[in-house]
């Protein structure tokens, strides 16, 4: 039997409502229930709405909140995991990213799921009150060559977040050292890119905030695994109960290391990856970390069913996996945000969860009419341009993009694909950038899309 690894993705993988349509299933709905019975006691409102509801007031509210955020991933991780095992897809090993490690330890029963969420919760807490302001820059560098880009920074603060990958790395640090770091990039012709994210992780700037928490680990309840788990921020296999709580005590400073972890994995016998997580981000790294024999899937890289999550795992659907390319710069650490300049950059990223990044494609002329100064067309024409637009880009059959199919959900378009297009967009029908950093999915659709560009466009006209 093919030996698995499920991977626990990061902060990168939130999308709302990606569990609507297996909120039925029982061992789903069962972890939800249980989650927000206890984020309730943080003052968490329903992580089980924001993962299976379409209510957009909804999404912005949690969207805004990065505890909300990370508790969502985490929800997502432990139910798809607990669906796949009760289907009989177990994995033979669990390895988690930056936070998706403390989903790992969850799913492998070295923690009960009630002290997973206490632990996230209070981990939340202490970020938003303790956490000085910092991020994290993802460059195309290999380890060493990175590591040779922070002893050039000069600044302490400046340090290696994450080894994705041959060119996928991720420095954390203040603002003013990574402006320094994508200064000392950009001299070198090597692409780097802000993320957006509200944390300097896995670097010296969190050493505080690790040590209080580390006092709320030493209240944990651990106890012996029951499946393996290997550990990117240890570089090893999760042995003992001591093992576990390491993890929990370092993982906000300590860097991790996924392509060393993969190694290991390779050469232990490990022949299919599963994302267990929304979206496609951590096999998409696997994918440029190991060879053509080796199998990635991601059954939730959009929104699907029982049936359809399983589909995802056999034989068929493994054989007909994407192509390999070069991976963008991603990072588990950086939410859904567009950034909201227009202006070049050191380079266009496609951030979505644990670090690399491509070139933006280009998007090709749409033969539409122009707006006449700023107006916009009827709104029926409107998204009409908006499918053409989007169909030919993406490559998608234009009756596919329906009025209201969920772009990232349904489709499983990117939120950096988004961005690309919603900057194209603008230029299109010559609309100021927004004031203020926008999400992709706050309009998950193409309706809501249009409506947004009608509120930019009717602003703009009030000024002229």
């Amino acid at each position: 039997m093919t030996k698995t690894a499920f991977l626990f993705p990061g902060q990168g993988s939130c999308v709302p409502g990606i569990l609507r349509d297996l909120a039925g299933e029982e061992t789903v709905a069962d972890v939800l229930r249980h989650i927000d019975a206890v984020a309730s006691r943080f003052g968490y409102s329903s992580v089980r709405s924001f993962l299976i509801g379409d209510d957009l007031r909804s999404r912005e509210t949690a969207l805004d909140s990065p505890g909300t955020v990370s508790v969502a991933i985490f929800a997502t991780s432990v139910a798809l995991n607990e669906f796949l095992c009760a289907s009989g897809q177990p994995s033979d090993v669990l390895v988690g990213h930056s936070v998706g490690e403390l989903a790992a330890l969850v799913a492998g029963g070295w923690l009960s799921l009630e002290e997973g969420v206490r632990l996230l919760c209070e981990r939340e807490a202490l970020l938003d009150a303790h956490a000085p302001a910092g991020g994290l820059l993802a460059v195309e560098l290999g380890v060493r060559r990175a590591e040779g880009l922070v002893a050039a920074t000069g600044d302490p603060s400046v340090a290696l977040a994450s080894d994705n990958g041959p060119r996928q790395t991720v420095l954390s640090g203040t603002a003013d050292g990574l402006a320094v770091a994508a200064k000392v990039a950009g001299a070198l012709d090597v692409r780097s890119v802000r993320l957006q994210t509200p944390y300097p992780f896995h670097g010296p700037l969190l050493a505080e905030v690790s040590r209080a928490f580390g006092l709320v680990v030493d209240t944990v309840e651990a106890q012996r695994g029951r499946r393996p788990v290997f550990s990117p921020i240890l570089g090893r296999q999760v042995d003992t109960v001591a093992d576990a709580m390491a993890v929990l005590r370092g993982h906000l400073v300590h860097p991790v290391r996924f392509r060393t972890a993969v190694s290991e994995l390779l050469a232990d016998g490990v022949e299919r990856f599963v994302e267990c997580g929304a979206k496609s981000t951590l096999v998409d790294l696997t994918r440029h970390n190991t060879p053509g024999s080796v199998s990635s899937v991601a059954p939730l890289a959009r929104r699907a069913d029982a049936a359809g999550v399983l589909s995802t795992l056999t034989p068929a659907s493994a054989a007909a996996e994407a192509p390999r390319t070069q991976a963008p710069i991603e990072t588990s650490h950086a939410p859904s945000q567009v950034p909201a300049p227009r202006a070049a950059e050191p380079m266009a990223a496609q951030p979505q969860s644990n670090g690399a990044a491509g070139p933006v494609a280009a998007v090709p002329a749409v033969d539409a009419p122009g707006t006449n100064g700023g107006r916009l067309p009827e709104t029926e024409v409107l998204v009409a341009e908006l499918r053409g637009i989007f169909a030919e880009t993406l490559g998608y059959p234009p009756d596919v993009l329906t009025d209201d199919v969920d772009l990232e959900a349904d489709l499983g378009i990117s939120s950096i694909k988004q961005i690309e297009l919603f900057t194209t967009v603008l230029d299109r029908y010559d609309l100021p950038t927004p004031a203020a950093d926008i999400r992709p999915g706050l309009f998950p659709t193409l309706t809501h899309i249009a409506a947004f560009l009608r509120e930019l466009d009717d602003a703009a006209a009030k000024v002229a």
